[in-house]
Parts: C-alpha cells; sequence; structure tokens
C-alpha cells in the first residue's frame, strides 16, 4: 500500500505539475476515443464503488493523454480512497502552498462541470433560443454557456439544426460580461467566426503554442458592443498550451479556450464569415417550432423593409431606420443613393439568417444577400435591429467582408 506522503506527492506532481511530460505525447490526443467521456466513466465507476475498475480505467487514459490534469486528479482520489487514510489526508492538504490549494479547487471544478453535462445535457430536438431563424448559408452554428463551461456545434441538416458535439471549455478569469479592455471577462453576444489563425501566426508573449494549434477570431466587439460604448478586441476561440489538456473553467485573458484535438476539428469543418458563435451566461433551449410565431411577425417586418427597397421609395426607407442612424449624414446619403440605384435596376434579397439577442433590450442580427440585375451573386450585408417603442429599427447597416 502507498503511503500516505508518497500518495500526496504524487497528486502534487502529476495534477499540478505535467513539465515532465514529453510533447510527442501530448500530440497524441488527436487519434484516441473522447478523454472526457473515459474520465467520466471512470468517475461514475468510482461512484458505484468498483474503484479498481476505475483505476484501470484512468491508468489507461494518463498513459494515452497524460496532460489531462483532471484525470490524474481522479487518479490520486481513487489511490486516497484505497489507502483509507482520511485523517492524514487532511493533515496534508493544510500545508498546501495557496496556489496549489486554488489550483486543485479548479480542478475539481472541472471535473464537477464535465459530469453536470452529461446530467444536464440539452432536450432533444431543442436549439439555443438565439437561433431565431438560420438558413441554408449557416452550414454550422456554436454556442457557449458559460456557466456550464460547454460549447455547443450544430451542422444544419435536412431536419434543421442538429447537436453535433459538446465540448468543455474556459472563459475568462474574471469572468463573463466583458466592457472593457484588459477585464479578463469574456464577451456576451452574438458574433460570427472571422478568420483562421495557424499556430505560428499566434502571438508568443506568454510563450511558444500557449494558445494551442490555432484560433478562430470573432468579431468582438460587433456593432451592439459598439453602440454600448465596449472597448476591446482580439476575441478568439484557440487551444491550450502542449503540457495542458485543458485549462481552468476560469483561466483566458477573455478568449474561450478549448482542447487542442477539438478546435482542430472544429477549424477544419467551419466556415468563416456565416457560422454564428454565440456566447451566453446561461443558454434557454427551445424546441424550434416554439420560435414560429415571432419569426412571422419579424418576416413582415422584413418584407416591408424588402418593399421600400425595392421599390425605391427614400422617404418609407427611412421608417426602418433609427433616428440616431438617420442623423449621420453619410448614412442618409448612401440610403438615398441606394433608392435611386433601386429604381433603375432589378433588385433582390434573399438567404436571410436571423439570430436573436435579449438582456436589456432586444436585438435581431440579420445577414442576407443583396442581388443586382437577377444576379446569382452579390454583396453580403449585415443589419442589427433594435425595438424603439412598439417598432423594429435598424440601427447599423453594413456590407460583410
Amino acid at each position: 500500500m502507498l503511503s500516505t506522503n508518497n500518495i500526496a506527492k504524487f497528486i502534487c506532481f502529476t495534477a499540478l505539475n505535467l513539465n515532465f511530460f514529453s510533447l510527442a505525447f501530448a500530440e497524441k490526443h488527436a487519434g484516441i476515443p473522447d478523454p472526457e467521456s473515459r474520465l467520466i466513466e471512470a468517475q461514475q465507476l468510482f461512484a458505484k464503488g468498483q474503484s479498481s475498475d476505475a483505476i484501470v480505467k484512468v491508468e489507461a487514459l494518463i498513459k494515452e493523454v497524460p496532460t489531462f490534469r483532471a484525470a490524474h486528479l481522479l487518479y490520486g482520489d481513487l489511490l486516497l480512497s484505497r489507502s483509507r487514510l482520511k485523517n492524514e489526508q487532511e493533515s496534508f492538504q493544510k500545508p498546501l502552498p495557496a496556489e496549489a490549494v486554488e489550483a486543485l479547487s479548479d480542478l475539481r471544478t472541472e471535473s464537477k462541470l464535465r459530469v453536470q453535462s452529461v446530467q444536464n445535457s440539452p432536450p432533444t430536438g431543442t436549439v439555443p433560443s438565439q437561433f431565431f431563424g438560420l438558413t441554408t448559408q449557416n452550414k454550422h452554428a456554436i454556442a457557449v454557456d458559460a456557466s456550464k463551461s460547454r460549447l455547443y456545434l450544430f451542422e444544419n441538416s435536412s431536419n434543421g439544426f442538429v447537436l453535433k458535439e459538446n465540448h468543455y471549455i474556459s472563459v475568462g478569469k474574471l469572468g463573463i460580461g466583458k466592457n472593457i479592455e484588459g477585464d479578463q471577462r469574456t464577451p456576451l453576444g452574438v458574433y460570427f467566426l472571422s478568420r483562421k489563425l495557424a499556430a505560428s501566426d499566434l502571438p508568443t508573449l506568454y510563450g511558444t503554442g500557449f494558445y494551442g494549434k490555432g484560433a478562430l477570431t470573432l468579431n468582438y466587439p460587433n456593432q451592439l458592443d459598439v453602440l454600448r460604448g465596449k472597448t476591446g478586441g482580439g476575441i478568439w476561440l484557440h487551444g491550450t498550451p502542449p503540457k495542458e489538456y485543458a485549462r481552468a473553467p476560469k483561466a483566458t485573458n477573455g478568449c474561450v479556450a478549448i482542447s487542442n484535438p477539438i478546435l482542430d476539428r472544429i477549424m477544419k469543418s467551419v466556415a468563416l464569415g456565416s457560422t454564428p458563435f454565440v456566447i451566453a451566461e446561461s443558454i434557454m433551449w427551445v424546441k424550434s417550432n416554439s420560435l414560429n410565431q415571432e419569426r412571422v411577425e419579424f418576416n413582415k417586418i422584413l418584407a416591408n423593409w424588402h418593399k421600400a427597397k425595392q421599390t425605391g421609395n427614400f422617404q418609407n426607407l427611412t421608417t426602418f431606420y433609427q433616428a440616431s442612424y438617420l442623423k449621420n449624414q453619410k448614412n442618409t446619403d448612401r440610403l438615398f443613393a441606394a433608392a435611386g440605384q433601386q429604381k433603375s435596376q432589378d433588385f433582390d434579397v434573399n438567404n436571410y439568417s436571423i439570430l436573436q439577442w435579449k438582456d436589456s433590450s432586444d436585438t435581431m442580427i440579420v445577414t442576407y444577400s443583396e442581388l443586382l440585375n437577377q444576379s446569382n451573386s452579390g454583396k453580403t450585408k449585415r443589419q442589427y435591429w433594435t425595438r424603439d417603442g412598439s417598432q423594429w429599427r435598424i440601427f447599423f447597416e453594413g456590407e460583410v467582408s
């Protein structure tokens, strides 16, 4: 039987200080069965009192993914449980440095969140309420539930959007609700994936490989953030350092961090520009058809805006825009020019994709294709609508680059 002292050393050494593992081991994650599901299986065996089986499972997991710290923590717990030296365990924990106590607490929180993801999985056939009216132009959509440290990847299918994968993620050190640059908080809102960054393009301020195998940038601040005076930038979905399979639930400077093998898979599958990336404090899961009545009402407004634009009726067109938008002479001139252009050309709008965001106000983010002269391709544009009294009005409109 291992002594408590040796077990104590094991926990601190493996769960908190993994620098001795070679990078070669860290690179082997991609080809193995999902590490998280294997960890949860071992935890469930432990909970059932099947410690020996759990040890076999977690030993195999650690061998294949040596940088998975939560697995090392479970292994330590299993060995401590087997030793049955609870009093000595408590005496060991007291002299731990504050940094180690915090790290162990983070690991336990991570493990708890992973288990809860199985116990509280989204109801079958539901989507986040923000997915108001996505179309075929959206091949994928991503949502993050910050309260659960969870990312959900949806894929468009003949049956609508289907949950394809969900994974543990990390958010800002100080949580969520980003307002100013450098506040170490992750923003809340509706964003879109903008660019792919290879590992070689990532900064090395915190060491080579700190951001993992790459990153997908988000369009933070979006136009609602700008309207509200929020600052900062450089918000990404990025990977983890080579010596960490996952990071603590709150560990980043505001980005969303995910394990490298999962990031690699996402980067290979999603399209830039058209893939929504919703970050919510807590996701409300709804049946897609439960939004039908709201869709009908908002689609009527879009149809009326479309008609005003298509006929080139400038006065009628301006009624769909907020006064603050029209106060900018450039915006008014642009609308006037567009109205005149529509009179002389065939004009159409299609492929409406609509997302909604509700907090202190209601916002609709509408992306669409603008076609001229019966062309099969044209400009992609995006609008931000907000409730202005009892009316929906546009406070931003622009081309998607």
